[in-house]
């Protein structure tokens, strides 16, 4: 990183981990729920402190589901209905609902969510393609 911090002064180099409460970690993860695991899927995740930031993308198995709890992510959201930003998705390719019409919820001191459909959680029906966005605190 290089360039002026707070407008007093700058830094170059690398930032260690003992410059970032939490640590720097990059990775993987593979979501399902009870009913299905996806057909295909790829997911990375950021976490930068206690600040985690996943995105991806999955195609649901065949027959759909209506079991809208999927489970997975890499850390567990702190129980706090601020720590719980949720998630958008950016794309999917189910008729039953525009892709920025479907939200994603997660459940306080868990690594599972639920999708959202306005006011209510959401079937996936099959083959669906959904690209995802989530940020959340541990």
């Amino acid at each position: 990183m290089s360039g002026i911090i707070n407008s007093v002064g700058s830094k170059s180099g690398v930032i260690g981990s003992t410059e970032i409460s939490g640590g720097y970690e990059e990775g993987t993860f593979t979501l399902a729920n009870t009913s299905q695991t996806p057909s295909e899927q790829s997911f990375f995740y950021t976490k930068i402190g206690r600040v985690v930031l996943c995105n991806g993308y999955m195609v649901t198995g065949a027959g759909g589901t209506s079991d809208t709890l999927w489970s997975g992510l890499p850390y567990s959201c702190k129980n706090d209905n601020g720590a719980r930003a949720g998630g958008i998705t950016n794309y999917n390719n189910d008729s039953s609902f525009s892709a920025m019409e479907l939200g994603i919820i997660l459940l306080g001191n868990s690594s599972t969510f639920h999708f959202r459909y306005p006011a209510s959680t959401a079937a996936i029906t099959s083959s669906s393609t959904i690209y995802l966005t989530i940020t959340y605190i541990t």
